[in-house]
């Protein structure tokens, strides 16, 4: 039986540009928050710069890199046209993002272990994924195949959770 939504566990994962910060939300309060040093950054890194495909030296660029997030990122299944899967190929994509996402992987899951002996909750129920580092394509499907968990990519607010510091 489907918990009510209430009392619902839900995983957010703020992939920012540097950092990401995950908060996990019981019954919709804060249960347990963590910092990850892996962020969008991180991914653009992993694709910059030189690597051999077809014995021919391929020199990805930053705002490649970019679009390369945007239109193919993370390879899963049938892979969709693209101008760079002819240089770039999925397979070679994949090796390059790979090892950094398992680490990722790794930390969350580190993380969601910790937080589910600490409290005795036994799943959590649902990953909702925002910030800059969801521009990387598939991340949410990603995640949902390793977690085996309901995720979704949500826009946050970021104004709504500004704090108003003077008067001024």
């Amino acid at each position: 039986q489907e918990p009510a939504q209430e009392e619902k566990t839900v995983a957010v994962m703020y992939i920012g540009t540097h950092l990401t910060t995950a908060v996990i939300l019981r019954g919709g309060f804060l249960a347990a928050s963590r910092t990850i040093p892996t962020a969008d950054e991180n991914f653009s890194r992993v694709l910059v710069g030189e690597t051999i495909v077809a014995g021919k030296t391929v020199t990805v660029t930053r705002e490649q890199a970019d679009i390369i997030k945007k239109d193919i990122g993370i390879p899963m299944g049938e892979a969709e046209p693209s101008a760079y899967a002819q240089v770039l190929p999925s397979a070679v994509i994949t090796g390059m993002l790979q090892p950094l996402l398992e680490g990722f992987v790794s930390e969350i899951e580190r993380f969601f272990k910790l937080y589910q002996s600490e409290s005795g909750a036994d799943k959590i129920d649902a990953i909702s994924l925002a910030g800059p580092g969801t521009i990387l394509k598939n991340i949410d499907a990603f995640f949902e195949s390793k977690f085996r968990t309901p995720t979704r990519v949500v826009t946050i607010n970021e104004k709504a959770f500004e704090l108003k510091l003077s008067d001024k």
